[in-house]
Parts: C-alpha cells; sequence; structure tokens
C-alpha cells in the first residue's frame, strides 16, 4: 500500500525499472479502488447496451418480410461503431455476404482480462530518485492542469514553434494557415462526433492517412476516382464525412 485516499480508499502500486525505447524509465503501476469502481460500473452500463444494439443489428439484417434488409457491409460498420476499441475483444462480430447473416458472442475470457486493467495505471518517469508515493501523487494533482483551462478560460492561446522565415507578412501568412487547418480539424471531428464516432482524435487522423486514392483512366474513357480496400474504421470515416462526393464534384 502506498497511501490512504481521503476516503480512506488504500492506492496501491507496483514499481520496477525498464528500458522502453532504448531509454530506462522507472515504471509504476498504480492500482485505485474508486478508478475500478468507477470502470466497472461504466462497463456494465455499456455491455448491456452493446449486445442490444448487436442483437438489432442482427435482426436488421436477418429480418423476414416486408421492409429492405440492412446489408452485411453497412451492419459491419454498425457495429464497428458500437463497440469501442477497448471492449472490441469483449464482443467478436462476424458479417457472411452470400448467407447474409451477421453473427456476434460474448467472449468470458476475453471479459476477464479487461476488467483486470480497471483501476490500472501505468506511470513511466525518469525521475528514478523520487520514491513511490511522490510519483504517484505528482500524477494525481491535477488541480494545476485545471487552473491553467480556468485561466486560459474564454481565451484563445495558440503556441507555435520558431519560423524560418526572414518577412512578417510570410509569418502572418503560415500563421493563418495554422488557424484556418485548425478549424477544418475541429470542424471533422464535430461532424464525426455528430454521427457518433468513437474513434479518438489521433486515431481520426491515422485512418484517413492510411486512405488512398487514385485518379484511373482507361483509354478514351472519363477518368475516375479508384479507391484502395478500407477497413471497417475508414470505410466508417469515408461515409460519415461524405468524402466519395467532394471528389466526384472535384
Amino acid at each position: 500500500m502506498l497511501y490512504k485516499t481521503k476516503k480512506k480508499q488504500e492506492v496501491l502500486g507496483y514499481r520496477i525499472k525498464k528500458k522502453v525505447f532504448g531509454t530506462e524509465f522507472t515504471l509504476v503501476v498504480r492500482y485505485h479502488p474508486g478508478s475500478y469502481k468507477k470502470q466497472k460500473q461504466t462497463y456494465e452500463k455499456k455491455k448491456v447496451e452493446i449486445l442490444e444494439k448487436l442483437l438489432k443489428i442482427k435482426q436488421s439484417v436477418e429480418r423476414v418480410g416486408n421492409g429492405k434488409k440492412k446489408s452485411i457491409t453497412n451492419a459491419l460498420l454498425d457495429a464497428s461503431k458500437v463497440i469501442t476499441d477497448d471492449y472490441k475483444e469483449v464482443f467478436p462480430f462476424e458479417g457472411f455476404e452470400e448467407e447474409n447473416v451477421f453473427t456476434f458472442s460474448f467472449d468470458k475470457g476475453a471479459e476477464n482480462k479487461l476488467e483486470l486493467t480497471f483501476g490500472k495505471t501505468i506511470l513511466f518517469t525518469d525521475m528514478h530518485d523520487w520514491d513511490t508515493e511522490k510519483i504517484v501523487k505528482t500524477y494525481n494533482q491535477k488541480d494545476f492542469v485545471e487552473k491553467d483551462f480556468m485561466w486560459m478560460k474564454g481565451l484563445m492561446i495558440i503556441s507555435m514553434k520558431p519560423f524560418f522565415l526572414r518577412k512578417d507578412k510570410r509569418i502572418q501568412v503560415h500563421s493563418f494557415l495554422c488557424v484556418m487547418g485548425l478549424v477544418f480539424y475541429r470542424f471533422l471531428l464535430w461532424k464525426l462526433k455528430k454521427h457518433e464516432e468513437m474513434l479518438s482524435e489521433t486515431r481520426v487522423i491515422e485512418e484517413l492517412e492510411k486512405i488512398r486514392v487514385a485518379l484511373v483512366k482507361r483509354g478514351d474513357e472519363e477518368p475516375q476516382f479508384m479507391f484502395e480496400t478500407m477497413g471497417l474504421d475508414q470505410m466508417r470515416l469515408f461515409t460519415a464525412l461524405g468524402l466519395e462526393t467532394v471528389l466526384k464534384e472535384t
């Protein structure tokens, strides 16, 4: 035990030294019972929601009678949207185009492994002379960050690296392009949020960068945009942002 919180909860810690990317770090695994309880409650709530939504997707694919059936492609896209990356191994799903069948299951073993991560945080530091309690408590001191955000409330502060430009006008143009890039980026994330996209901001950029487009012309035919085979996350982003329509209009 490292220490007790104000609520008398025992915070535990395990410490080792390990080389990461060629540099030696002190690693501390912190366990907080309060965090465990919150993550457990969140998971149990999400578990019910995920299973209900997967069942609805299955029923819409395999429905009998009047009404349009959901395609396997759309079913896979919807299912990948329902399950966050952390939970995907717990709720595996598959789609079979020819049989028009969508299946999903619940992996108890994967759930047990997931639960072992609840309440735990791995901390990296090069402050080898600090004791374990100090490392953990320093990580927990989030009030400094919160004060900074309060100070910044209502302000727009953008830090920029030094520009290797001689003229003030060029610096202004460069700054303008940076700000416009941020505006478009935030608009893109806002649009994805309206589609209930759950990928992190960094994953969104990573997946979009993987989408490859080519302009192909055969003989006297009109040039056409061709897309490489995309993964489920890429297909979902492609559809949500309406990229096919944008490319056709260019």
